[in-house]
């Protein structure tokens, strides 16, 4: 989802803090060591700007939904519970942590470049369903490595997007994906007065795991997956409402009847996530990129700087 945040309102909100709002949670939002800058914080919504979102507010006027004092800085670890868990984390305590995290920090200034940082963000339903798919590949391969081999998305093998076959080392290293994994990429576009494509979401993942699990599978077709990787442009937290993980979780377990050893979906926060740990997948999309002045120049003196 697009993100209109001005340069004022990145600057107020960072200037304005320097740790997560989280109560008792010390973690910077900014880290910069050996030259390298990496912003650990992530932007969230007191007030949900879509009517399905978590805290949505039909009473708070629209024009000041991105506006800074609607806008609170977490760290990755507390922003998913704060908006998946929207009811036990009401507005009224989010505006508490606000007042204490900006009364508790000095007014640094910041730098041009870490503005930039903050402010780079990505609209995936800008890409036609082709170029999603292109996307997710290309992710799949950075984070999967040698080895994933990359399908036209029709024809005998079922249907594929993308595939690896042995030991990887995803999701870790202490616990690795091992044997036959099949990602599956879709682009949703929520259909005229549907909350953020939410059916068209389930429907996908219970066709993908009927699809693709083992004893789901038809034995005429391509091997079934022993891990199952589906990624999506839409947000889970916002599509399915606070409940969303577990409602997800619960569909593929009964539709794969458990015999999966592992799956994940990739969802709008996650592939963001992944967008910003491979820059060099991030540069090759640079159309996903907020038009944003700052961005542009930044980008442009680090492209100078790599050309000299």
């Amino acid at each position: 989802m697009k993100r209109n945040y001005s340069d004022r309102t990145i600057k107020l909100l960072f200037g304005r803090a320097t740790s997560c709002a989280y109560p008792d949670c010390s973690q910077p939002l900014i880290f910069e060591n050996r030259g390298r800058l990496t912003v650990g914080a992530q932007i969230a919504h007191i007030r949900s700007e879509a009517a399905n979102g978590p805290r949505f507010d039909p009473t708070y006027p629209q024009q000041l939904v991105d506006q800074e004092e609607n806008l609170i800085l977490l760290c990755g670890l507390h922003h998913k519970p704060v908006d998946e868990h929207a009811s036990i984390y009401p507005v009224e305590e989010l505006l508490e942590w606000k007042r204490r995290q900006v009364s508790a920090t000095p007014t640094p200034t910041l730098t041009e470049p870490q503005i930039a940082a903050v402010v780079q963000h990505y609209d995936l339903n800008s890409l036609e369903p082709m170029g999603f798919e292109r996307l997710c590949q290309a992710l799949m391969a950075r984070a999967f490595g040698v080895g994933t081999r990359l399908h036209g998305g029709y024809g005998s093998d079922g249907g594929l997007d993308a595939s690896f076959l042995g030991r990887a080392l995803y999701p870790s290293k202490v616990e690795p994906w091992d044997g036959y994994v099949v990602m599956q990429a879709k682009l949703i576009r929520a259909a005229a007065n549907k909350p953020a494509g939410a059916d068209q979401l389930r429907q996908w993942i219970r066709h993908e795991v009927g699809r693709w699990a083992p004893g789901r599978r038809p034995e005429t077709a391509a091997p079934p997956a022993d891990y199952l990787l589906l990624a999506t442009n839409l947000s889970i937290p916002a599509a399915l409402r606070s409940e969303g993980w577990s409602q997800i979780d619960r569909l593929v377990c009964e539709t794969s009847g458990g015999t999966l050893k592992g799956w994940e979906i990739w969802d709008e926060t996650r592939i963001f996530e992944l967008l910003d740990a491979y820059p060099d997948v991030r540069y090759a999309f640079a159309p996903l990129m907020t038009s944003n002045r700052l961005v542009a120049n930044y980008m442009d003196r680090h492209q100078d700087g790599v050309n000299r």
